[in-house]
């Protein structure tokens, strides 16, 4: 076998139950990869299940899975190559067995990792040494969830204990091929009659799957009930047991044996170890008698801290004691310099980190980033340990601690830090408090720096935390391997959460400013979450500089002309590589991605699906390109792809109120769309729903129900003073929507204050010239609009606007029907008010009363439907 998919196969690692594993190389990408290759026609299901957990999964401790796809009708899994070896490997190792203290930090790893999979509501159920895999460099993976499910995945039906077990019998004779009477006697429970249905049997053996390795199977589950995190509790319990006295806790000759003492009511052999308490609590029968993982992680690192304590207490002893008797150390140049005596290690818990950023793009970076990204930067620093932002999160979900202080207690840090990141006169200001948890003693630090640009304020608090609790810190590692480190966090979120991605990759941008794919990543990022266009312009400049070859700095040259608003010259640039069959996988994203933005942005909807489809329709989606697919297909009512899509959204609702679902969507809280939907209802949308809303909706709500001219200003001049004093690029989205709800009030004097603040902000602002086309026979003004720099739509929408000015209405709604028939990203409200307008003119009554009906039921609602269903009602009766 030579390829896999895309991947070049270099030699086979393994094989287990459901396939081969094998080392592999990824020619685009240029580095190593496992693919795991399902048998053919063997536990699609399994196999599946395995890729959503990792997928789901994303932990420095647990194995990163990259694809999942189809070779020659079976499927594979390329997920991480590691290289190391296993526990088992090092347990087996005599003459490099790991120490004990080793060993316990490996354990401890492990926990951390399933702590973060258990916090995702997904289990493992299949913790062993051969499933753990230690790095060259010493770093600790979880692996092999091929077993794995989700904490709410009921997949055996509820049965009395008597059926349950006889399922987990039938289960272990089919897959264990176990005889019937090795099991008949374990813990009281024989097997079902002979006179039950050979039917029945086959279906019990069918649904009912034992899985796990039965030397690390909890009691309850070999009896048949459901994995719980108490029993993965049990499985690392035997693993670490394992650890320690270099045996497992049960031994028999054969399983039978092994099972029947495992459910057994005799206690494993004591454990001659400091840590005998906390392994026998693991390994309880019942398991509301086990500790949490946060419990196991505290007892685990506490236990490696001390140890590491009293060996530096021993080495001073012995210093203290050579100098008390007059002994003198001589070293001459050829022998090696003297340790630095070791510092003791100062234990920080980061809290989450709360930003207010008015410049920081769309939405909110969520609160655990900034605090991860602290974590991540403090572990550079020698003499600091730090309990990251997620671990505190999860440890004080797990043990139920009322605060974050509680449960930094419980993982023996000594400072715990908080606080916020705001923005006040054009600057982002940083203050933390670094609370001591013994004392309640505080310090504080602070930094500053532009807006826009986190990454030198995070470095120097990070810095700063560690120089005031640890004044001998220094740095350590390269900045090269920091930024990957920040880059490989990042990269993940790049599916959704973009200004999470964005802020982890200027943070690595920051650490090395020479890492590829981390300005790469960060360019389109920083396009998606609607950054300040100058910044996305430097990272796609960066981007170019740095391109391994003239290829891709091509692709990201047409990709650069997409930014600056020039679609037609993207197209150009761009369209040349259409036919190219040497580009590789990434090469052809770019191509398929940024192409596709061009025809769409250009009006080209078609056209620009032709290019999303590809990367959208497959097994990994191309982040963001389903937004455009998703509103393409609502545009279009075909909801079974914008439910597939998902429109990037994470609730269904604005695809419920395209199907006209109102009163469903009304109920939910689901805010702004429950108001729209009593909108669309005709009904008043209650007090509640409405103080529900972000406050800029609510102003939005205010404007478009105005009626009179004086609410209309004084509501439009609110809104106008959060556009003019916010940054132009974060507010185009808001100028938008005003600018639509003013045209169709027909508002001529704000339409004017309008177009002459989005002509001194044209290079940031996309589709100034369509504004001011659209406003034109309201304005009452020559148009201005830069035909050349028109998109092909803005284009026909000029020539419709130049029309109904010149008197030619008839022109007008010629071209104005073929653009609503053709609708864009959002429904176009201006152009259909516009086609009413032209209908009237003419007395096309029926006409405008036809497209009153599309506006009926909407595919998309905007605010600017509200002024514009009252112009529908003032229409003459038929």
């Amino acid at each position: 076998m030579q390829r896999i998919g895309r991947y070049d196969v270099v030699r086979e690692l393994g094989r287990g139950g459901m396939g081969a594993v094998y080392l592999a190389t990824d020619p685009e990408l240029q580095r190593s990869v496992a693919l795991k290759l399902l048998h053919r026609g063997d536990g699609r299901a399994r196999f599946r299940s395995e890729a959503r957990a990792l997928a789901a999964l994303n932990h420095a401790g647990i194995v990163t899975i990259y694809e999942i796809g189809d070779h020659e009708g079976q499927q594979f899994i390329a997920m991480e190559f590691l290289d190391g070896k296993s526990l088992r490997e090092l347990l087996e190792d005599r003459a490099q067995r790991p120490s004990r203290e080793r060993l316990i930090a490996i354990c401890c790893e492990v926990a951390r990792a399933v702590a973060a999979a258990h916090a995702a509501a997904i289990l493992h159920r299949d913790i062993k040494p051969e499933n753990v895999v230690v790095g060259v460099r010493g770093s600790v993976k979880v692996v092999d969830f091929g077993i794995a499910r989700r904490l709410d995945d009921q997949s055996l039906p509820s049965l009395d204990p008597q059926a349950r077990a006889a399922a987990v019998i039938d289960a272990f004779t089919q897959t264990l091929q176990m005889t019937p009477s090795m099991l008949a006697t374990a813990r009281g429970v024989a097997r079902p009659s002979d006179t039950v249905a050979t039917e029945a049997t086959q279906a019990t053996e069918a649904s009912h799957t034992v899985f796990g390795t039965p030397a690390y199977m909890a009691p309850e589950v070999l009896h048949g009930d459901g994995s719980t995190p108490a029993s993965d509790v049990y499985s690392l319990g035997v693993m670490l047991y394992e650890c320690l006295a270099g045996q497992r806790p049960f031994a028999a000759p054969n399983l039978a044996e092994l099972i029947l003492a495992i459910v057994g009511d005799a206690p494993p052999p004591r454990l001659a170890d400091p840590l005998e308490g906390l392994v026998m609590r693991m390994l309880a029968r019942e398991p509301r008698d086990r500790p949490t993982l946060a419990e196991v992680i505290r007892a685990l690192d506490g236990s490696v801290q001390r140890r590491s304590r009293t060996r530096r207490s021993l080495v001073a002893a012995t210093v203290i004691s050579a100098l008390a008797t007059g002994g003198v150390f001589w070293l001459t140049r050829d022998e090696a310099p003297a340790a630095t005596p070791a510092v003791q290690p100062v234990r920080i818990a980061v809290q989450e980190v709360e930003a207010v950023l008015a410049t920081y793009g769309e939405g909110a970076i969520p609160r655990e980033v900034l605090g991860d990204v602290i974590t991540t930067l403090l572990r550079e620093y020698d003499g600091v340990s730090v309990v990251s932002t997620n671990d505190l999160i999860t440890a004080k979900l797990a043990a139920g601690d009322s605060t974050e202080a509680a449960a930094a207690r419980r993982l023996d840090a000594d400072w715990i830090v908080r606080g916020k990141l705001d923005e006040t006169a054009g600057s982002v200001h940083g203050a933390l408090e670094l609370v001591e948890l013994a004392t309640g003693r505080v310090l504080r630090v602070e930094a500053s720096g532009t807006p826009n640009e986190l990454a030198p304020v995070l470095a120097k608090l990070a810095a700063q935390i560690a120089n005031r609790l640890q004044p001998t810190a220094r740095t350590k590692g390269s900045p090269r391997a920091l930024a990957v480190r920040l880059y490989q966090d990042g990269a993940p979120r790049l599916t959704g959460m973009w200004l999470a991605s964005r802020v982890y990759l200027e943070q690595a941008v920051y650490a090395d400013p020479q890492l590829f794919d981390a300005w790469q990543a960060l360019a389109m990022v920083r396009g998606w979450s609607v950054a300040p266009h100058e910044l996305t312009v430097q990272a796609i400049d960066r981007t170019i500089a740095l391109a391994p070859d003239d290829k891709t700095r091509d692709l990201w040259r047409g990709a650069r002309a997409f930014y600056d608003y020039k679609f037609r010259d993207a197209i150009v640039r761009l369209a040349r590589f259409e036919h190219d069959t040497t580009l590789t996988r990434a090469q052809n994203d770019l191509l398929e991605y940024y192409l596709g933005e061009a025809y769409f942005h250009d009006g080209q909807f078609k056209r620009a699906m032709d290019h999303f489809r590809p990367i959208v329709e497959r097994s990994n989606p191309f982040p963001h390109a389903v937004v455009h697919a998703g509103e393409y297909a609502l545009a279009r009512r075909d909801f079974d792809r914008a439910t597939r899509y998902k429109l990037g959204y994470a609730s269904s609702a604005p695809i419920d109120l395209a199907r006209g679902l109102y009163s469903e969507v009304a109920t939910t809280d689901k805010s702004p769309y429950n108001a729209y939907a009593y909108v669309l209802m005709d009904t008043p949308v209650p007090p509640a729903v409405e103080q529900a809303m972000p406050v800029y909706h609510q102003q939005l709500h205010r404007l478009a129900t105005a009626t009179s001219s004086a609410d209309i200003e004084r509501e439009f001049e609110g809104l106008w003073q959060m556009i003019e004093n916010g940054s132009p690029n974060a507010a185009f989205q808001s100028f938008q929507m005003v600018f639509e709800i003013m045209l169709v009030h027909e508002h001529a004097d704000a339409l004017r204050k309008m177009l002459a603040w989005s002509a001194k902000h044209q290079d940031v602002l996309f589709g100034h010239d369509r504004f001011v086309a659209l406003a034109m026979p309201i304005t009452k003004e020559p148009t201005r609009c830069r035909r050349p720099l028109l998109t092909t739509r803005a284009d026909l929408v000029a020539d419709a606007m130049e029309a109904e000015v010149a008197g030619d209405h008839r022109r007008a709604i010629e071209i104005l029907r073929g653009l609503v028939d053709d609708p864009a990203t959002f429904w176009d409200y201006p152009e259909r008010a516009a086609l009413i307008r032209n209908l009237r003119a003419i007395g096309d009554v029926a006409g405008a009363r036809a497209v009153c009906e599309q506006l009926r039921q909407p595919a998309v609602f905007r605010w600017a439907w509200i002024p514009l269903h009252r112009i529908c009602e003032t229409l003459p009766a038929r």
